[in-house]
């Protein structure tokens, strides 16, 4: 368990890390803001894009062995991108990050979700899971500015390779070996890449109207291309004999309703985090140390409301008003946020803001898990676990450059690249989208089954034969 918490300690690290680095890092390598947002989509959609089918690769192939395989793909990718000389070779660094990252976190929580049984028992590992996702989020915004600050931006990618390298060879020692699948299935290699460059495709689209404006033609055609490779991979998942995703998988209306919640929630927070980075540092001058402290008390809040609280209120009221009550809280947060100012004093509207969205993060990330892995039968824990994971990633990328492409549509400094103290006008209306994508993940709550949140999902999730083996409750023991 210590070593799974770890490889998503690490994975979760490496997305907040270097966003306080950011400034230094377009500073020093010659980059607009628009441009380094790719440093985020780079490593965010090559991760969410190939998280379903590492969890399917691990189910087949034996989920240790790709553990241990992603943990030094990204560790040996972090090392590249310390030591890349142009921008270019840091970006190709970070979408090899995200291989190495999908290949580690779809493996680490299908092992959860197979050592486990339903119950306490898998609802307290995943409380632990997410409270350590919870407090790398936190650390590695505070590590970022204290890396950054004391040596320089390289050290924040530098940071991985010990953490990937340890965890690796002591997963070889001390993690017994599972597979769930047999390989004449095999890979459904078309479903991964139509979906993965959908979502490239797509992202580059809006990155593009960052600049340029939502109607160009660099921002539309790519648009329209990634839904047509959308529509492509449900084409291919239909007809495919082993599919990525099965569509009755999703047609379980908790499996839908949670994942739906947790796209929306983490492009609330993914776009939010980037637009406070950039706030804190390059209109409030805070220094990039500063900023990264600024974000502890969210980082703490995650941490005891996963660790502690998420579970708790799941067995105690339900799945659907603990996520109701998450979005309803981070919806308030997002409001607070779009009343800061060009002279904002910190106390009055970014912590209380922070605290309030941190609130509603860490109750709704463990609940999200147990819900999107609750009455899975054998061989479908890569599928659920990869399936919960790629919303949370898709949503994060995704987040930053759809409420960018706001901001910028309603501040001319930001289109032309510059962050001033005119942005704030833009940042006000980025933060109304996303308690409008709040809102959105209130009513998938509210969508899901009863007080227990599992009943009514048909017949054929009655029966689910326990793991055995090295994944039976007895070797999780």
């Amino acid at each position: 368990m210590g070593l799974l918490t770890i490889g998503q300690f690490v994975v979760v690290l490496d997305f907040t890390i270097i966003q306080i680095a950011l400034p230094a890092i377009r500073t020093s390598l010659h980059v607009d803001v628009a441009g380094s947002t790719w440093l985020i989509s780079g490593y965010g959609l090559v991760l969410a894009g190939l998280l379903i089918l590492s969890g399917r690769v691990g189910d087949i192939y034996g989920r240790k062995k790709f553990f241990v395989v992603g943990l030094l793909v990204f560790g040996a990718s972090s090392f590249a991108g310390g030591v890349a000389p142009s921008f270019e070779v840091l970006l190709a660094a970070r979408v090899v990050q995200g291989v190495g990252a999908a290949l580690a976190a779809a493996a680490g929580l299908s092992l959860i979700v197979v050592y486990f049984p339903e119950g306490e028992r898998r609802n307290r590992a995943l409380a632990v899971f997410t409270a350590a996702a919870a407090g790398a989020f936190g650390a590695g915004l505070i590590l970022g500015g204290v890396l950054t600050a004391a040596f320089s931006w390289r050290a924040v990618m530098f940071v991985n390779v010990p953490i990937a390298i340890i965890s690796a060879i002591l997963s070889v020692r001390y993690i017994g070996e599972s597979k769930g699948k047999d390989k004449s299935e095999g890979l459904d290699i078309p479903g991964a890449a139509a979906v993965t460059s959908g979502l490239m495709v797509l992202d580059f689209g809006l990155t593009n109207a960052l600049t340029s404006g939502i109607a160009d033609e660099l921002s539309i055609i790519p648009i329209a291309v990634s839904g047509c490779l959308f529509l492509g991979f449900l084409f291919i998942e239909r007809r495919s004999r082993s599919p990525l995703v099965s569509l009755g998988f999703l047609k379980r209306r908790t499996i839908l309703s949670a994942n739906s919640a947790a796209l929306s929630t983490a492009a609330c927070v993914g776009g939010m985090l980037f637009i406070m980075v950039l706030y804190l540092q390059e209109v409030l001058k805070y220094s990039v140390l500063l900023s990264g402290l600024a974000f502890a008390p969210a980082g703490l809040m995650n941490f005891v409301m996963g660790g502690f609280v998420s579970r708790s209120l799941v067995e105690r009221v339900g799945m659907k008003l603990t996520l109701a009550f998450a979005a309803a809280a981070q919806v308030a947060g997002f409001v607070w946020f779009s009343q800061i100012s060009p002279n904002q004093d910190y106390f009055s509207v970014v912590l209380p803001a922070i605290l309030v969205v941190s609130l509603g993060t860490g109750i709704a990330y463990p609940a999200f898990r147990i819900a999107a892995t609750s009455r899975t039968r054998k061989g479908e824990e890569g599928m659920a676990s990869g399936l919960i994971n790629t919303s949370q990633q898709i949503g994060s990328p995704l987040g930053v450059t759809a409420l960018m492409t706001v901001a910028s549509a309603f501040s001319t400094q930001l289109s032309n690249g510059q962050v001033t103290s005119a942005a704030v006008t833009g940042f006000h209306y980025a933060f109304i989208v996303a308690a409008g994508l709040g809102g959105l993940s209130f009513v998938m709550a509210s969508l899901m089954h009863g007080r227990n949140d599992t009943e009514g999902q048909g017949k054929e999730e009655e029966t689910k034969t326990p793991a055995s083996g090295v994944g039976s409750p007895r070797a999780a023991n």
